[in-house]
């Protein structure tokens, strides 16, 4: 099934994208397959700073572990590890943890799989800060990413900018299941 963004708890996505724009400026930086594992922590890193865009965007924000492995929850054994392959192959499929959005609205995440990508090893996502619709769908997107730039990882890594080259990559809206209203 896929939802229309009125079946979403308004303030819940307003609170993602407010606790997604608390890290910019905390010079994180980027690390495949750190950071998103402790969603009480103030920020999403690691402790070396450190974090990649499914810890930060996928995990951290919603307020949930990365790690759900032997955690006894419904989705545990098809999700042990919330990453952008897992989370495309959820939302499309049982939806038992993330749920697939007809549209994006402020607050709800955007991500691509590795295949969806093309060429790219691993997929990427962000949580969506701003939508320019068109009749047909989303114009533009910006929103709060994660990323590693072409820096070699150097760089502060999260930052909020246009999005847009999601669209071409034919990336997925996604929130999590809690955050349907009722």
């Amino acid at each position: 099934m896929i939802y229309e963004s009125q079946h979403f708890n308004p303030d819940r996505l307003a609170a993602h994208l407010k606790r997604a724009r608390t890290t910019i400026g905390h010079g994180i930086l980027y690390e495949l397959g750190a950071g998103g594992t402790d969603p009480n922590a103030p920020l999403p890193s690691n402790s070396e700073k450190r974090c990649d865009c499914s810890g930060f965007a996928l995990a951290w924000v919603p307020g949930i572990s990365r790690e759900q492995e032997g955690k006894g929850k419904p989705w545990s054994e098809s999700i042990p590890w919330v990453n952008t392959d897992s989370v495309v192959h959820d939302a499309t499929g049982e939806q038992r943890l993330y749920v697939q959005l007809q549209w994006p609205t402020p607050g709800c995440m955007m991500v691509y799989s590795a295949a969806m990508s093309g060429a790219e090893r691993c997929g990427h996502c962000a949580v969506v800060s701003e939508v320019s619709m068109s009749p047909t769908g989303p114009r533009s997107i910006h929103g709060i990413d994660c990323h590693g730039g072409l820096s070699g990882h150097t760089i502060s890594a999260i930052e909020e900018h246009d999005l847009s080259y999601f669209l071409a990559k034919h990336a997925i809206f996604v929130a999590l299941k809690e955050d349907l209203h009722g």
